[in-house]
Formats: structure tokens, C-alpha cells, sequence
């Protein structure tokens, strides 16, 4: 939401400056490159997503900072050409707007250490699974061969895992179990990482059960079924 609202006053600092002719050549080159970017990222897309538009915004967070200078130079001008209360009143919005912009992302970073939320617990149960992964897994480090797919890049790192997120598949040294139905029809997960009560994938049985935090979230890892399983591991003393 904060993004959105700063690029609205970037945009209308660009309209103040294009209808006054203050705009110089150097900011109509920077906004031609903003808008190129823009639309070759939504062109990939487009093509990836078989021609479904789809905006997902993180995906022009790098080229949409640089409209923030305009807006900069919007809230500067506004409190220039304001008198009194007025002047005073956009002075306060600026500066709760960056204090609680920075703030935000100040929490963000340090909450982890003094909040127990469940995105936290993921993320040390992701640990504690890459972990228990490490040690059973036997199979190859990465596939021989690699299929080809326009839908997204495929690495070829083993195990294969399927999870919430790339968290756990990245510091497990394999692959997230892609969402894209091409490369589904291809590949099935070696492990699942899931918090009780989600769905497990067909064909996978529970080798590893734990739980973190006061309110007792509960993650077990599955792996693809074979011959030979041990039994469940619980682990629940953390």
C-alpha cells in the first residue's frame, strides 16, 4: 500500500513537471526506461502465462524506485508553496510517512527475536527439515539430464521438495517442486514440508514430526514411498 501511494505522488510530480515543461531531458530518458521495463517484464509474463495479463508488483519494485525521486520533489514543492497550518500539516504526514515506513521495516527485521508468529516457526521448522533432509537423502545430487520448459527455469539440484516456499529446497541443497503444471507432468516431490493438516502429495509417507512455539505448531516431513522406511522420527523438544 505505502509503494502504491508513492508512486501515485511520483506520478502526479511527473504530470506538474511535464504540463510546466520542467521535465529535462535526462528524466524523459529515465521515465522511458521505468516504462520499457515495465512492459518487457509484463511481456515475459504474458508469454509465461500462455496470454493471461497478470501485475504482480514485486516484479517492478526495482524499476518503480526510481519514480521516487519525483516524489521527493512533489512533497518539497508542496510544502514551498503552502503557508501556515497547511505547510505545518504536510511537513507531519512526510515525517510519519517515513518514520513509519522505516519503522515497518525496522520491525520487520528485528520481530523474529521477539515475536513467535507462525512465519517464524516455518522458517526454524525449515531448518530443523533441511537438516533431518541432509541426512536421508541418497539419491543423486542433481539430475542427469534436464527437459526443457518456456514456463520457468528449471535447475536440475536433487532432492526435489515441496513445500511452502523455496526456503527449505534452497538451503537443503535441491529444488522447490514447481507450481507450473508443465513441469509437474515431468517431475514428483522426493519431500513434502507441511504444517499439520495441509494436504499431503499422493505416494508419501511421514518420516519426521515436530513442533515449535507456545501455541504448538506442529511440521512433519514426507518422503516419496519406498521398501524400505524407517519409522516416524518425533522430535518434539524444542
Amino acid at each position: 500500500m505505502t509503494q502504491i501511494l508513492i508512486i501515485l505522488v511520483s506520478l502526479s510530480g511527473i504530470a506538474i513537471r511535464a504540463c510546466t515543461r520542467r521535465m529535462s531531458v535526462f528524466e524523459w530518458g529515465l521515465l522511458f526506461f521505468v516504462g520499457l521495463n515495465l512492459f518487457l517484464v509484463q511481456l515475459q509474463m504474458f508469454v509465461g502465462e500462455n496470454g493471461k495479463l497478470v501485475w504482480i508488483l514485486r516484479y517492478h519494485q526495482a524499476a518503480l524506485a526510481l519514480l521516487y525521486g519525483w516524489a521527493a520533489w512533489t512533497v518539497v514543492e508542496s510544502v514551498k508553496a503552502s503557508t501556515g497550518w497547511l505547510r505545518k500539516g504536510i511537513v507531519c504526514v512526510a515525517v510519519l510517512w517515513l518514520a513509519s515506513a522505516g519503522g515497518t521495516v525496522l520491525w520487520r527485521i528485528v520481530k523474529h527475536s521477539f515475536v513467535e508468529s507462525r512465519r517464524n516457526s516455518q522458517m526454524l521448522a525449515a531448518q530443523w527439515a533441511a537438516d533431518v533432509i541432509e541426512k536421508d537423502w541418497n539419491g543423486p545430487k542433481a539430475d542427469r539430464e534436464r527437459f526443457f520448459t518456456i514456463q520457468e527455469y528449471h535447475p536440475r539440484r536433487r532432492p526435489v521438495v515441496f513445500s511452502r516456499g523455496a526456503y527449505l529446497p534452497y538451503i537443503s541443497g535441491g529444488r522447490w517442486y514447481s507450481l507450473s503444471p508443465d513441469v509437474r507432468r515431468h517431475e514428483k516431490p522426493d519431500y513434502a514440508f507441511l504444517s499439520a493438516g495441509e494436504r499431503v502429495p499422493r505416494g508419501m509417507v511421514c518420516i519426521a514430526e515436530k513442533t515449535y512455539g507456545k501455541k504448538k505448531r506442529v511440521f512433519r516431513i514426507y518422503r516419496k514411498k519406498s521398501p524400505k522406511h524407517g519409522k516416524i522420527k518425533n522430535e518434539n523438544k524444542h
